[in-house]
């Protein structure tokens, strides 16, 4: 700035602009708008993030993520009821699979006792949930793949006379 106050030129223009720019005051004090700021962490030990918020806006720490819930806990309610749940009997979360063998599972283990096991993962081995000896017996087939029953027909007998 005293680089520039010192510069004179040609003009008698640019003396005048800075006489009258040096000769304004201002009229109000000077206030810090943005005053230090003490943080107390110690004071902030309750949950950051609402439980029941399913999309979080900011990326928060693994400790503020899973601090204690405010406000006073039911002691009447056992270790169970106090799991976070979405549904009345636990936790459900999302499965894509198709309707058909969902369905399928369902009637095989409900007529033949077993099904495979939809959890479990897809290598070469395959588990079965329900009656586990019957399924190995019968080789793990559904009622879609299972053997034909009555066998042959009989040849009907007329009566000539």
């Amino acid at each position: 700035m005293d680089l520039l106050q010192s510069y004179k030129g040609d003009s008698s223009d640019d003396e005048i602009i800075t006489e009258e720019t040096n000769t304004i005051k201002t009229i109000l004090p000077i206030v810090n708008l943005a005053p230090n700021v003490v943080v107390q962490r110690p004071v902030q030990q309750t949950a950051v993030v609402d439980p029941k918020t399913k999309e979080l806006y900011y990326n928060p720490k693994y400790e503020e993520l899973f601090l204690p819930e405010v406000g006073p806990s039911n002691p009447f309610k056992s270790e169970h009821q106090k799991t976070p749940k979405n549904t009345l009997t636990g936790f459900v979360e999302p499965a894509h699979f198709n309707e058909f063998h969902f369905d399928r599972s369902i009637r095989s283990y409900d007529t033949l006792g077993y099904a495979e096991n939809p959890s479990a993962d897809a290598g070469g081995s395959s588990s079965y949930i329900g009656d586990v000896e019957s399924a190995n017996l019968t080789g793990g087939r559904s009622l879609f793949e299972s053997a034909k029953t009555g066998g042959q027909k009989r040849k009907r007998i007329t009566n000539d006379k």
